[in-house]
């Protein structure tokens, strides 16, 4: 991902391709409703935004169906014409997709597939491709019923389901990707299949957390829990408390029965005039979450928190539509930079590593630097599961930061990378691709055997590599000649360092431009996307799980000649939050800050709902100045791959970042049985 920085505001001039106009051709053709968008035309710059308005995807063209049949005659037409198919429903984690080679691909936007329907009596939801969970919650709750929703309301439910999906239900009811029923979807080859455990039920194991490689998903039916009301909440402190409560928190976490899930931040708040006086432009610690069982069991559960004297106390039953906003997650386009790893513990010395890295008095730009408890059942194999069963580890850490503009965006890159190389002492690199908003190899979240069967599933729908998905599995199909890569100007400085593909294959530098450029490891011209490193399986070699592997690594020197040649394409009108100032109150930004807990009146449930605001780059005074015309928003990507002969990431370098030190070997520890079902007391 690149900034641009020359050109006219609003406008753009990206190549055209021939291919584009075909395949426009051949979807009206065809007479579908879809509209197509192609590199120049005046909706291309709206249609290819994604919600994190900070990457800048450049495809063939855009297409959005309205339709599952619009889905299958654009992946026909797209097939036709010689062009891969991307989906995207609201593209919050669009990063590790604009890094790739989309020059031939045309992004298939579901955004206008958003039916949602309920079935009670099997408690059961069908929801369209382009559904965010708001609506899913909100139809769900008229009968008493749930799904395992994530932390931000207008979040994609299929891209969520997909990947994994986590939140505060999750230690006792598991990854979302398990409660999935059946799903529908476009294959490559454009035919619509239906897979569930008793149709296609490969496919069907494979969707359930293997992510979006193996076509275009037009459809889901997830289980539905009942769980009309849920005790529920948030617990704030200043941020001088930092020490004392996360410490706390750390040591109480593991032995949390399964059906509490919580998180702890440590918040930047901005000053926004939004946010009550007492909380504006302050640094405070909020943990917030669930506990699925009665007032008196959560009141249990919460008394070693409740100990450490918080000024906020917000827990209390509430209705389970509140829950979808109970993190307060930045709502609109927002642009953002984050990493994120998953850790085995957090000892004392960990606590206080990520107090230096992110705490009150590390000056980082952070807006948030997140661990999630998990644990539980989470934790643990789901029985009959899909691809991904659990998340390896007890803990996740992510640290995200607003990047409005690219130097906020470099800064804010590298704290997130700072407070995660801080924990990677006490992890085995294993990730979680959904929190992973940066290239990052497959292997880091699946076992061999998951990468070789997932390898097999994409091989039987997809052979030709036709899906192009963020994080794609199974190995690359051959190199298309009519392909080059996308080279990209950087003028920032680059740590170089070896990048490492998938599956322990070792990267290659991709191809450079410019005279006297012989790799791209210390020239500023570098190519997008580096040819993607993968063996084709034989009879003695199993399958790969490798995939493009492309970093985005600023260089020191000054562009070449030849480099400054190519045309610079201009910053687009359609990044918010494009420009911040110093004292300029407004919450214009697309950041939509706090919604109340329905069902909470109190006092201090009132302050809650705006114990978060529109995202600060600094842990000063900025404030956003407006959504008008600016600077595209834009991020430098990082890929960290494992080194599979000691099961720990490779050494990498990304501007300023070190590599982290030896990861220690994990302790035993015996884990707490599970407490009462879920299925809990609740009020009247």
């Amino acid at each position: 991902m690149t900034f641009p920085t020359t050109g006219t505001t609003g406008t753009t001039t990206p190549r055209r391709d021939a291919r584009a106009a075909t395949f426009a051709a051949a979807v009206a053709a065809q007479g579908s409703d879809a509209a197509v968008h192609t590199a120049g035309s005046p909706t291309y710059d709206g249609a290819r935004l994604p919600w994190n308005v900070a990457v800048d995807q450049r495809p063939a063209a855009v297409v959005e169906p309205r339709t599952s049949d619009d889905v299958a005659v654009a992946v026909r037409a797209a097939r036709a014409s010689g062009l891969r198919v991307a989906a995207q429903g609201t593209g919050h984690n669009a990063g590790p997709l604009a890094v790739q080679d989309l020059s031939d691909v045309v992004l298939v936007r579901t955004g206008a597939l958003d039916d949602v329907a309920i079935d009670p009596a099997r408690r059961v939801a069908r929801v369209g491709a382009g559904a965010v969970w708001e609506t899913v919650i909100e139809a769900a709750s008229r009968y008493g019923l749930t799904g395992l929703h994530g932390s931000s309301p207008d979040v994609g439910v299929v891209g969520y389901t997909l990947g994994g999906g986590t939140f505060v239900y999750s230690r006792a009811l598991g990854l979302a990707c398990n409660s999935l029923v059946a799903a529908e979807l476009v294959l490559a080859d454009g035919s619509a299949v239906r897979a569930s455990a008793d149709e296609n039920p490969e496919l069907f194991w494979a969707l359930r957390g293997g992510g979006g490689s193996f076509g275009v998903v037009t459809a889901l039916e997830l289980e539905l829990f009942e769980l009309p009301t849920v005790h529920a909440g948030m617990l704030l402190w200043d941020g001088s408390r930092a020490d004392d409560v996360l410490h706390a928190w750390a040591a109480w976490a593991p032995t949390a029965p399964d059906e509490i899930t919580t998180s702890l931040r440590l918040l930047n708040l901005p000053p926004l005039p939004d946010l009550p006086p007492f909380l504006r432009g302050r640094k405070v610690v909020a943990v917030d979450g669930a506990v699925l069982d009665s007032d008196e069991r959560a009141a249990e559960l919460l008394g070693p928190l409740r100990a450490l004297e918080p000024e906020l106390d917000t827990f209390g039953r509430v209705p389970s539509s509140a829950v979808v906003r109970l993190h307060m997650d930045p709502e609109g386009p927002t642009p953002s930079v984050s990493e994120s790893v998953l850790v085995d513990e957090l000892p004392d010395d960990a606590i206080d590593a990520i107090l230096e890295a992110a705490g009150p008095e590390s000056g980082t730009s952070l807006l948030a630097a997140e661990v999630r408890q998990l644990g539980g059942a989470v934790g643990r194999p789901a029985s009959g599961g899909g691809a991904l069963t659990h998340l390896d580890g007890d803990f996740l850490v992510f640290g995200v930061a607003v990047a409005p503009t690219p130097e906020v965006a470099a800064q804010g890159r590298a704290d997130a990378v700072r407070l995660v190389d801080a924990v990677r002492p006490w992890s085995r690199g294993r990730t979680y691709l959904s929190f992973s908003e940066v290239t990052t190899a497959a292997a880091t979240a699946y076992d061999d055997a998951t990468c070789a069967r997932l390898h097999a599933v994409r091989d039987a729908v997809d052979p030709e590599r036709r899906i192009v998905a963020n994080h794609p599995v199974g190995s690359a199909a051959p190199p298309d000649p009519h392909r080059s890569p996308r080279v990209a100007c950087i003028a920032a400085p680059y740590g170089g360092g070896r990048r490492r593909g998938g599956c322990g294959c070792a990267g290659r530098s991709g191809r450079t431009s410019g005279a006297g450029s012989p790799g791209r490891r210390h020239h500023p011209c570098r190519a997008v996307r580096a040819p993607r490193c993968s063996r084709r399986p034989g009879p003695a070699s199993p399958p790969s799980c490798a995939h493009s592997s492309a970093t985005t690594a600023p260089s020191s020197t000054a562009p070449s000649t030849s480099c400054a040649t190519r045309p610079t394409p201009a910053p687009t009108a359609w990044c918010r939050a494009s420009s911040w100032s110093p004292g300029t109150p407004t919450t214009s930004s697309g950041w939509s800050g706090g919604r109340a807990l329905a069902g909470t009146g109190s006092r201090s449930a009132r302050a809650a709902r705006a114990s978060t605001g529109s995202p600060s780059p600094t842990t000063s005074s900025w404030t956003c100045a407006a959504t008008s015309p600016g600077p595209r928003c834009s991020t430098t990507a990082r890929a960290s791959a494992p080194d599979r002969a000691t099961s720990r990431p490779a050494p990498t370098r990304c501007c300023a970042a070190t590599a982290a030190s030896s990861a220690p070997t994990r302790r035993a520890r015996p884990r707490r049985p599970s407490a009462a079902s879920w299925r809990t007391t609740r009020a009247a």
